[in-house]
Parts: structure tokens; sequence; C-alpha cells
């Protein structure tokens, strides 16, 4: 509870860099009064991240949102299609086309033929 309050009453300033897709690098400053406190990647925990064998920890929250390292390094997992299906779809789309092809063909003839009767 002291902490809590301590920490209500804790003015400063915190300054990160912009979001970026890297993982591996952060650099930002902490001024808390007159002392100022580089912040580096090991100062910094990432969505998801478990903190282990520590009793209590206090901090801050930089990025949210799709500003997040995740979110940003998000993408869409890549459709799977078997050599199979390629081979079938493409098949498929050759049988169309001549479907068609024929399909106009009769058209015409019939179209031509027809002033014949």
């Amino acid at each position: 509870v002291k902490v809590a309050s301590a920490c209500r009453s804790l003015k400063g300033d915190l300054v990160a860099e912009a979001p970026q897709r890297s993982i591996h690098s952060f650099t930002g400053t902490l001024t808390i009064g007159a002392a100022t406190d580089p912040l580096e990647i090991k100062e910094l925990l990432l969505r998801g991240t478990q903190l282990r064998n520590t009793a209590w920890c206090i901090g801050v929250v930089i990025y949210t949102g799709t500003e997040t390292r995740m979110a940003m390094n998000s993408r869409q997992a890549p459709t799977k299609v078997a050599n199979i299906e390629r081979i079938i779809n493409r098949t498929l789309g050759i049988i169309v086309a001549v479907q068609v092809l024929l399909a106009l063909v009769s058209a015409v003839a019939y179209a031509l033929e027809q002033d014949y009767f």
C-alpha cells in the first residue's frame, strides 16, 4: 500500500523511441527529478513475457494496440496448397475456358444457321 501511494505522487518523464518492428533493440530515457537513467532492451518486457522469481514490479506501458512490436511482426499465415490441388485447379480452369469457347462457337454457329431455316 505504501508503494502504491508513493507511485501516485511520482512525477517524471519517459522518452522512448518511435514504434518499430525490431524486438532486439530499444532506447529511451527515464527522468525523475534531476536523475536521468537510460533505458535499454534489458528493461523492456514485451507482450506475453512472464516475469518469474519476482515478488512485485512497477512498470509503465509504452506501446499499445497496433504499435506493439508483437502486432507489428504478426502477419497472415500463408495458405498451404498441395501440388495435387494446384494441378486440379489449373485443370478446372482449362476445362471452364474450353466450355466457354465451345458455347461461343455454338452460339455463333446457331446464329449463322438460323437464317437458312
